[in-house]
């Protein structure tokens, strides 16, 4: 990674859920892993991610308790591999990402120096601690996704040419392609199944170091991730407050505010408009938007089906890389 990023961002997230189910989302939009900086007892992790020429260092921080939600801070540096040629371009490529990694979070300030309770985030910090303990261990994950999917929970891709649909049929694994290559394919063994999950994601689990791979227990708790309880409301391993982007359909859900958004040597103007509307306490608008244009306001639409949309458009941009 270049020592020294092109630009550089830092949001507010304000949520009422526990500091691993935030952490979990973020897994789950990213295809990353959020692992301890330095020391793990620090209710810090962070990621790197690489998408094009482009690599971004996204780091969360549990800063404060709030009577209102627990209050985190995500940090974005955005780093290029080969010489800027147009800088604004980048910027605009950088935008698209993070809003595709941190969709469904909603801009409200942040929380003030030294507001909350450090006895609830030691707490907190610590339950964090505790509930990273079973994704350390490949076979408790394996078994979190086999339990999950004959309860009804389900996989699912996206693509330009179609997609797949994974699920439990009530006697054996069904993985399903649509589109372009229709097939339907059959896992009688759990053995089987897990070897078809491994190697069905094994991109999408690497996708931002390949064509290297991430450690075997990285990639299962990334394939974790991924699964869709009945109903799409939590993801495997969460609790009920966590999990998929459906759960922040409530107004108030989670909020997400710019705290500080620093070009180094770049002009930022199209960022910073939106920072200065969110500190004149206009009516939020979103930090951004998905590449090939977000679909309307959530005030405006019936809100399930705008998640389920902007997922697809998630599932989209992800697959769309993929080596065939």
């Amino acid at each position: 990674m270049p020592a020294s990023p092109i630009a550089v961002l830092a949001l507010h997230i304000i949520d009422s859920r526990a500091p691993q189910d935030v952490q979990a989302q973020l897994e789950r939009n990213t295809d990353a892993v959020f692992a301890p900086v330095d020391n793990v007892d620090d209710p810090i992790r962070s990621a790197v991610l690489r998408c094009g020429t482009l690599q971004y260092r996204l780091t969360l921080t549990l800063v404060s308790v709030l009577a209102r939600g627990n209050g985190f801070r995500l940090d974005v540096a955005v780093f290029a591999h080969e010489a800027r040629a147009d800088e604004q371009a980048l910027l605009r490529h950088a935008q698209a990402w993070i809003g595709v990694w941190t969709h469904g979070l909603r801009i409200l300030p942040g929380p003030q120096p030294g507001e909350g309770s450090a006895s609830r985030l030691q707490a907190l910090a610590g339950a964090w601690r505790a509930a990273e303990v079973p994704l350390g261990q490949i076979a408790t994950m394996q078994h979190s996704i086999l339990q999950a999917m004959r309860d009804g929970a389900t996989l699912a891709t996206a693509h330009k040419e179609g997609g797949s649909n994974i699920r439990f049929d009530g006697r054996r694994y069904e993985h399903t392609e649509y589109g372009e290559n229709e097939s339907i394919r059959h896992y009688a063994s759990d053995a089987q199944f897990l070897d078809f999950l491994r190697q069905f994601f094994d991109y999408e689990t690497s996708r931002h170091v390949w064509p290297a791979r991430v450690p075997e227990v990285d990639a299962w708790r990334l394939i974790l991730r991924r699964v869709r309880p009945p109903g799409g409301g939590v993801a495997a391993g969460g609790s009920a407050n966590s999990g998929a982007l459906a759960r922040l359909s409530s107004p108030g859900a989670a909020a997400v505010a710019v705290a500080l958004l620093a070009a180094l040597g770049l002009s930022c103007l199209k960022w910073q408009p939106k920072a200065d509307a969110m500190r004149a306490d206009r009516q939020p608008v979103p930090v951004h938007r998905l590449p090939a244009g977000p679909p309307a306001g959530p005030e405006n639409r019936d809100w399930q089906r705008l998640q389920e949309e902007h997922r697809h458009a998630i599932d989209t941009a992800r697959t769309a890389a993929r080596p065939h």
